[in-house]
């Protein structure tokens, strides 16, 4: 057999004569060489349209400010950005489109649909999300709460397969909510995560999220478990007697219920409910671990979302260099910070202030005589006669329920102080806005201060503030306290110094709103506070403000650190007309604008991702 197979390969007439080979169908060879050459074309094309076109689903609980889209689509003119938001209820004026489906959360069905606002003139596409789940939601600010954050994410991944964008680009919410019970994406959409403050990321006990982020398998889980059966009767025996069939039965009580009843089993009188509560919360530990972060008990739904994204960002340079040095300021969250450090960074916000109504409108040029008028006008509307009969001018609220306490003097020459806060007083640092008012009293610093601070009165630690300077007749005619509601413009256009210790990282924009009123700033060190505010004791022909040396949220005294910044402030206001004069000028001229440095920070971040 060799030597058969030897002589068929020496044999050079083999193809020759014994076999004869077809012919070439020349039709058939063009229509493969065609079809080649065509996927080639469609693909380079493809790639080509790839590389120049971007489409990003902003996700966010409100429809944004158009500045960053509006500014953002002029500056790159081939990239598109949907904005997809939640809805509190159907609306026949929007359109509703073809996109609905049903998803299952809390153990049952619900149903989500999609509309889409009508475009506005600036052209930006804008899509509602509405599932029933957010029916006794009364406003936006319900979305901290989970059990609407989390349907409204569900539902946004739900969508995003249909609507195909390049980049998911999440504001400040955690994309990945819920993400450890369900695999991720199963569509090439790439997520870009943006973060406000990790100190505002709302943590949840265990089994609350469990309740609204397990999926369908992890629920069954849940109920087929005789511990949590145990646990959760226990709880409704002691509460409220009540049997229920089924353990689907007891979730949906709960849910339904679910503020009124974690408000009671929380309360500090109820020892026999929060120790339930507490071997409920140990039991869900146990069945999904992945919900223990360290030795902490309570769920973060930041970490899986910075475990997941493929590239996250804070909105500040300054705060983002901090995060990295000081592990006090994110705490807990500091590990997963650091491990996913290759793939964060830090991107700028533009504001774009609109200068609103007020008595005397004022430029750079005209702002002496007029910045006096309005004043002089402020003062006297808060003057003890007024307030006591009721007369003071109703423009200067924008809520008519709102409490007045204290009155103003006309001491015309005397610095007025505008203090402004939500009523959590750490965060925003009230209590050292507070420390520094009563030191400058102290110090008989020739001064006025409006305090506004709504529903601040229900707060014990201002409330007893506000007593102490009711109680002092000294301080009479130099302070007032409003609770409720004002038009700020009125008091910024009157005001000389804006305090603001904020002791945590933010995006506000208090500052660059007082500085265009001409109202100097006080601020902590911090954030975008550090990034926008130049003190003028570095740059005399630049600085618009006053800063603290270090971040109050580091400092090892805040109250100390703060006030120095203040005294600064006192001092410079008092020994310097000239000079004030150039600082309010550098406030009103202050450009806190979305320009092209920092709109092409964003641009940089998503062709990365693309």
């Amino acid at each position: 057999m060799d030597e058969n197979v030897s002589k068929i390969g020496e044999s050079e007439d083999f193809f020759a004569d014994d076999i004869e080979l077809p012919a070439k169908d020349f039709r058939a060879e063009f229509k493969l060489q065609y079809r080649f050459l065509r996927k080639k074309v469609s693909a380079f094309i493809r790639s080509r349209l790839k590389k120049n076109f971007k489409e990003v689903l902003y996700v966010c609980l409100e429809k944004p400010s158009d500045d960053f889209i509006l500014e953002f689509q002029k500056q790159y003119p081939d990239k598109e950005i949907k904005v997809i938001i939640p809805i509190l209820e159907e609306k026949k004026e929007l359109e509703k489109t073809h996109l609905s489906f049903d998803y299952y959360l809390q153990n049952r069905k619900n149903e989500a649909k999609l509309y889409k606002f009508p475009k506005d003139s600036d052209n930006i596409e804008v899509y509602g999300v509405y599932t029933s789940l957010f029916g006794d939601a009364h406003d936006i600010s319900a979305f901290s709460d989970i059990r609407y954050l989390s349907p409204f994410l569900k539902c946004v991944r739900y969508f995003a397969l249909k609507l195909r964008p390049d980049i998911i680009h999440c504001d400040n919410i955690p994309f990945f909510l819920g993400a450890e019970f369900e695999p991720r994406l199963l569509y090439p959409i790439k997520v870009f995560q943006t973060i406000e403050d990790f100190n505002k990321v709302k943590q949840y006990e265990p089994f609350w999220a469990v309740l609204n982020i397990a999926d369908k398998s992890g629920m069954k889980r849940l109920c087929r478990d005789k511990a949590v059966k145990k646990y959760i009767a226990a709880l409704f025996d002691f509460q409220i007697v009540e049997q229920f069939d089924s353990m689907r039965d007891c979730l949906e009580f709960i849910y339904l219920n679910y503020t009124t009843f974690r408000s009671v089993v929380g309360s500090e009188d109820d020892v026999e409910g929060n120790v339930l509560f507490k071997r409920l919360n140990a039991r869900i530990l146990a069945m999904f671990p992945s919900l223990a972060q360290g030795d902490s008990q309570y769920y973060n739904p930041m970490d899986i979302t910075l475990k997941k994204v493929d590239f996250w960002a804070v909105l500040s340079k300054s705060y983002y260099h901090e995060i990295f040095e000081h592990p006090e300021v994110t705490g807990a969250m500091h590990h997963r910070i650091l491990t996913t450090r290759e793939k964060s960074g830090y991107v700028l916000r533009g504001y774009d202030v609109h200068l609103e109504k007020v008595f005397w409108p004022y430029t750079v040029e005209t702002f002496r005589e007029m910045r006096e008028k309005n004043k002089r006008y402020l003062i006297k509307e808060f003057s003890k006669q007024r307030i006591s009969t009721k007369f003071t001018d109703t423009n200067l609220f924008a809520d008519n329920e709102i409490q007045v306490c204290g009155y103003l003097d006309a001491f015309y020459e005397s610095a007025l102080i505008f203090c402004e806060f939500s009523d959590d007083v750490y965060l925003e640092g009230v209590d050292i806005a507070i420390c520094s008012v009563l030191k400058l009293f102290e110090l008989n610093k020739n001064i006025q201060v409006i305090f506004n601070i709504p529903n601040g009165l229900k707060n014990s630690y201002i409330k007893s503030f506000v007593d102490f300077c009711e109680e002092h007749s000294a301080l009479n005619g130099r302070w007032i306290f409003l609770d409720g509601k004002i038009n700020t413009p009125q008091f910024l256009a009157a005001a000389d110094i804006i305090l603001l210790p904020l002791r945590s990282n933010t995006k506000d924009s208090r500052h660059i709103k007082a500085m265009k009123y001409g109202c100097i700033p006080v601020v902590s060190s911090i954030g975008v506070y550090n990034d926008t505010i130049i003190d003028i004791f570095d740059d005399m022909t630049q600085g618009c403000g006053f800063k603290t040396d270090v971040g109050l949220n580091i400092s090892p005294d805040a109250n100390e650190t703060y006030l120095k910044a203040v005294l600064k402030a006192m001092s410079f206001f008092s020994q310097n007309g000239a000079s004030r004069n150039v600082i309010v000028k550098n406030c009103m001229n202050r450009d806190g604008y979305w320009n092209f440095e920092i709109l092409q920070k964003y641009n940089e971040i998503y062709e990365e991702l693309s």
